[in-house]
């Protein structure tokens, strides 16, 4: 069942039922969750992108609680090369943020104000819809959807940053499944 969207003066909001409920907080170790996981997210981001009509799109997961001036707060950090700036969370499948340097390794450590990475994941992110809608999110055969986009940047002019001061809250309905 889809949801349809709601329109109104100050943007759009839509849902889509794209895989079983409760999926996203299943534990990814679990069989054959990470691949429908993986399977699940990209039909989300290429639905978005196909229905967004600003250049700028915020996207905020179900578990994510963000400050209220996280969207002032990220948008600030955009420039001509910018294509997403994301506030920080902890992961719930690993130690550290979900963000990483230009090599694909992860931030297990706090840095300090706005720095370009290598790339983040959607769970607090704006994105640059011109650049989004050039790109199928797939998760290409190498994992998540979110490291095949960026991947898919290296080389190219488009850089993704990180705001370290705007710290998201990542909660859950199930425990960490930290190792």
């Amino acid at each position: 069942m889809t949801i349809p969207a709601y329109d109104n003066s100050w943007g759009q909001y839509l849902a889509l039922a794209v895989a079983d409920p409760g999926l996203a907080d299943e534990n990814r170790r679990g069989p054959g969750v990470r691949q429908r996981v993986q399977v699940a997210m990209p039909r989300i981001y290429n639905r978005v992108q196909e229905e967004t009509t600003t250049e700028y799109l915020w996207i905020v997961e179900d578990d994510i609680l963000p400050p209220v001036d996280t969207c002032e707060r990220l948008l600030r950090s955009f420039d001509a090369t910018t294509v997403s700036v994301s506030g920080v969370y902890q992961s719930r499948f690993h130690p550290g943020y979900v963000a990483w340097d230009q090599g694909g390794r992860i931030f297990t450590e706090r840095g300090d104000g706005v720095q370009v990475i290598g790339g983040q994941g959607f769970g607090c992110v704006i994105l640059r819809k011109s650049v989004l809608e050039k790109h199928v999110i797939h998760h290409g055969g190498r994992g998540d959807y979110d490291p095949t986009f960026y991947a898919e940047l290296r080389g190219t002019r488009w850089r993704a940053k990180v705001d370290w001061g705007c710290e998201v809250g990542h909660g859950s309905t199930t425990e960490s499944v930290h190792v």
